[in-house]
């Protein structure tokens, strides 16, 4: 249920378990949690009058209405106040607690005191003290629920440590001997003291270690983050300073190429095109880099409408030029149009990488097939050709960098091995979902999945 989500701010610093602003979020959700006490506080209170003919039911109703005007109260504070430092939030918690401990011991009082099978409602108090706050912050709130319903019993009338009472007993059912016997309320006592330390000490123990997993997760996060930052450092690093050099030595073999062909033998010119072609991989493989590593790149972009049908067109009649496999394309779309908000380049760079795949990777006469479709919030977008294949072994590494398979390499001898990583890293910016299935030899289908508002 949302409704009783423990919120946490995703943006705070996630390496510290409190913050002022997590735990005014979690007040938050203490308000919410109280409303629901109220309501079943309501209907036991109901229950127990039916039952018991000695207990006053207007007793119930004042502190039902006592906990729901502190309850109003906590809102509209919470509601109107900004966040202040981080020990006023944790007093702002506390003081709701205490309200809360002292207005329960009231009702118990009033509705059986010790012979009230309520008072487990202490306990609930401790366990969310745990989610709260650590250490001995919970043991506080449990020392309180000690005093507080260990002081109702004592102060109670009618037993062997105040035989006159300071308090007068209210019975719930019925006035058995036992419940004036010391002994009896002595066990009673130590119980409850037993139970409520040790759920104290349970919960904080659990909180303690869930924070030192977690903490250790986010070490190992920041890891993972900073080597994927070094590792997009690298690559800027390379397509910058190899970019110029094999730019220069592309233009000199074209230059060649161009001016000497007809006098250069056969041994020669096969060398200087291969030189030719190696080059222009690499450089390729440079602006593939270049796009790989604009971690940012969306953040300096302009979201703009985008008519998809339109799009997808002109991006297949470019990609097929002169067509030289004679592929057959065909496109399943809806008969009204598709418009979406997004970041255009790079989807653009997204559909020209897989329709270009769908083309070079497909047989002699294949069919490139373009599906289009509304799913709810969301466009699904599905490129199917009928070429080589992927086979299962590969699936799992085809978004990583400079992987081709096997086959890849034997249909196109030039390719970078970065086209789906920069897919699979333009399609998440786009905040979509990627999949793929395939069979070797028979052909592959991407689909993407995107919002229709990014």
């Amino acid at each position: 249920m949302k409704f009783l989500d423990i919120p946490e701010p995703l943006d705070d610093d996630v390496s510290r378990f409190s913050t002022a602003r997590s735990i005014r979020l979690r007040a938050d959700w203490f308000i919410r949690i109280r409303w629901l006490a109220i309501t079943t506080s309501l209907i036991l209170g109901l229950v127990a009058e039916k039952m018991s003919s000695d207990l006053n039911f207007t007793y119930i109703i004042v502190f039902i209405i006592a906990l729901m005007a502190v309850n109003i109260g906590y809102f509209g504070y919470s509601k109107h106040m900004t966040v202040q430092s981080l020990l006023y939030e944790k007093y702002f918690v506390k003081t709701q607690m205490l309200i809360d401990l002292i207005l329960l011991t009231i009702l118990i009082h009033y509705t059986g005191g010790i012979e009230n099978p309520l008072f487990f409602i202490y306990f609930i108090h401790v366990i969310i003290a745990s989610l709260m706050f650590k250490g001995k912050e919970v043991y506080q709130i449990a020392t309180v629920a000690i005093l507080l319903f260990s002081g109702e019993v004592v102060l109670s009338g009618g037993n062997s440590f105040m035989p006159t009472g300071f308090l007068t007993h209210h019975h719930i059912i019925s006035g058995g001997d036992h419940l004036h016997d010391v002994n009896y309320i002595l066990m009673m006592l130590a119980s409850f003291w037993f139970v409520i330390l040790f759920t104290a000490f349970v919960t904080a123990s659990m909180m303690d270690r869930y924070r030192v997993i977690r903490d250790k997760l986010v070490r190992n996060q920041k890891k993972l983050i900073s080597a994927e930052k070094e590792k997009m450092d690298f690559f800027r690093f390379v397509t910058h300073e190899i970019k110029s050099p094999v730019s220069t030595s592309l233009s000199a073999i074209n230059a060649v190429l161009e001016l000497y062909n007809a006098e250069l033998n056969d041994n020669a010119r096969n060398l200087l095109n291969r030189a030719q072609g190696r080059s222009q991989q690499a450089i390729d493989m440079v602006k593939d880099l270049s796009e790989l590593t604009q971690g940012a790149i969306h953040n300096r972009q302009i979201r703009g409408n985008i008519e998809l049908c339109t799009l997808i067109r002109k991006i297949v009649d470019d990609e097929l030029g002169n067509n030289p496999k004679n592929i057959i394309t065909k496109y399943i779309f809806p008969k009204t149009s598709i418009e979406i908000s997004t970041y255009p380049d790079l989807l653009e760079k997204v559909l020209v990488n897989l329709v270009s795949n769908g083309i070079r990777y497909n047989r002699e006469g294949g069919k490139l097939t373009i599906k289009l479709q509304r799913d709810n919030q969301l466009v699904l977008i599905s490129i199917t050709d009928e070429g080589i294949g992927i086979s299962t072994s590969d699936l799992p590494r085809i978004y990583k960098e400079f992987y081709r398979s096997a086959e890849a390499k034997q249909t196109a001898k030039i390719g970078t091995g970065l086209g789906l990583a920069i897919v699979k890293r333009f399609v998440g910016k786009l905040n979509g979902h990627i999949s793929v299935s395939s069979e070797l030899g028979a052909g592959t289908t991407f689909v993407i999945r995107l919002p229709e508002n990014v």
